[in-house]
């Protein structure tokens, strides 16, 4: 069952937990301009000693779609519960 979107939670708020949990967040201003405006920097994720993890360019107070959240937890080993969400609410990694 899909978890509630009001329990989603924003890019920013993954983010300060993932940095939280030893995960590296990297980022690269690379100044494209799309139809919009300015778009989000390029960022890759990273756990120490682990291979990188490009995500795609939301902005911080965007919120996450369950599949990216369930993708990145399951992927850098992130424990989504400080978010108040349990692993096992997610659904199963369906890529990488």
């Amino acid at each position: 069952m899909p978890i509630d979107p009001e329990r989603l939670p924003s890019w920013s708020e993954f983010l300060f937990v993932a940095k939280q949990q030893g995960i590296r967040i990297y980022e690269n201003e690379i100044g494209i301009t799309g139809p919009v405006g300015s778009e989000p920097p390029f960022r890759f994720l990273q756990r120490p000693g682990e291979l990188e993890v490009i995500v795609p360019p939301l902005r911080l107070g965007e919120i996450m779609r369950e599949s990216l959240l369930s993708g990145l937890c399951r992927r850098l080993r992130i424990d989504p519960t400080p978010l108040g969400i349990s692993l096992d609410e997610l659904p199963p990694q369906n890529w990488l």
